[in-house]
């Protein structure tokens, strides 16, 4: 039987009822996936405000079809204790710790056209109801980024110690299945995705982040694969992080190719590849983009849909690839960004 905790305490999966003393504390909890049947993709994030702790915000962020456009909201609440992890409209369910989840919305959410990211800060526009009810089964077990780079050689996988955006901070891969409904329309969603979850500080020291890549995949035959790098204004790694999972068997890896930095900003298209190096030797995964939103870092902790090169703190880039290992195809998160 798979221990998907991967020896995480079950509690992690919980909510803090209080933080520790500490400025800009924060718990954020993300889910994204592509399904490549229907096109649409799907970022979603929960958190707590920085400066207040008791104040939740939920980011839905909808990828439809094409150039059907991008479906976005941002609100704030302050959620009941036994209600958390949520926000005004989106709710993370915990029904068995690392193995399923429940994901819910019921809100509005505007739509805008989808090559305005490329204009600057999307505009306001038509409203449209949304709901949707997805249940997530893991596939893979969770990996903990402090576990990831303190069993390997600190020079080259970093450290979570040095992070200015958590301190805790695990990602676990899975099958998500459910509906989604815009106004009257009825999109079935089935596919893999993945969800993390992290605690510490957040916006405390902004000048000392450079950028990100966060690179997630799922297979058909159970093969599942992470890697995620952060780097300081002047180009320098301090966190270079990888697993692979292969035939039921959970590695750690040296990242050891050159990810893609974001410095080019297309709505889909661009080709990226990554080399993993496990004790079962390389692993060379490559990956197409099948579509990208672009989110400016307004301050510290506050976001904005669309890109503006002037914007305060940098870009973020949540996207999804097409993957290819050794021939397997999968589709999984490829998240980016920069200054």
């Amino acid at each position: 039987m798979t221990d998907f905790a991967n020896g995480l305490d079950p509690a992690r999966e919980g909510t803090l009822a209080t933080p520790p003393d500490l400025f800009r504390y924060a718990e954020n909890f993300m889910l994204a996936c592509y399904d490549p049947q229907s096109g649409v993709g799907l970022w979603l994030h929960l958190g707590t405000v920085p400066d207040d702790f008791g104040l939740w915000e939920d980011m839905v962020l909808l990828s439809l079809p094409g150039d059907e456009g991008l479906m976005w909201m941002t609100a704030y609440t302050r959620t009941p204790a036994e209600l958390r992890p949520a926000g005004a409209g989106l709710r993370f369910q915990c029904l068995k710790p690392f193995a399923q989840w429940r994901i819910t919305f019921d809100g509005m959410l505007t739509k805008s056209p989808y090559g305005e990211m490329l204009s600057g800060r999307v505009r306001d526009g038509f409203k449209h109801r949304v709901s949707f009810d997805f249940d997530t089964h893991s596939v893979a077990p969770a990996w903990d980024n402090h576990q990831s780079a303190d069993r390997g050689d600190a020079a080259i996988r970093g450290s979570m110690t040095e992070q200015t955006w958590a301190s805790e901070h695990y990602q676990q891969l899975f099958t998500i299945r459910g509906n989604l409904k815009i106004d009257d329309r009825v999109i079935a969603i089935d596919t893999t995705g993945v969800r993390d979850h992290s605690r510490g500080q957040r916006g405390h020291s902004h000048g000392k982040w450079g950028g990100h890549n966060l690179w997630t995949g799922a297979f058909p035959s159970g093969r599942a694969f992470g890697m995620q790098r952060m780097w300081d204004p002047q180009g320098k790694l301090n966190l270079n992080v990888g697993f692979v999972y292969i035939d039921g068997q959970f590695h750690h890896v040296d990242v050891i190719s050159e990810p893609a930095y974001l410095h080019q900003h297309n709505l889909r298209g661009d080709d990226i590849s990554l080399v993993l190096k496990s004790p079962l030797g390389e692993h060379l995964i490559t990956g197409h983009y099948q579509v990208v939103t672009y989110i400016n870092l307004e301050t510290p902790y506050g976001l904005s849909v669309g890109y503006d090169p002037k914007a305060g703190f940098g870009t973020f880039a949540p996207g999804f690839c097409r993957w290819v290992w050794d021939g397997e195809l999968s589709h999984g998160l490829a998240e980016r960004s920069g200054p």
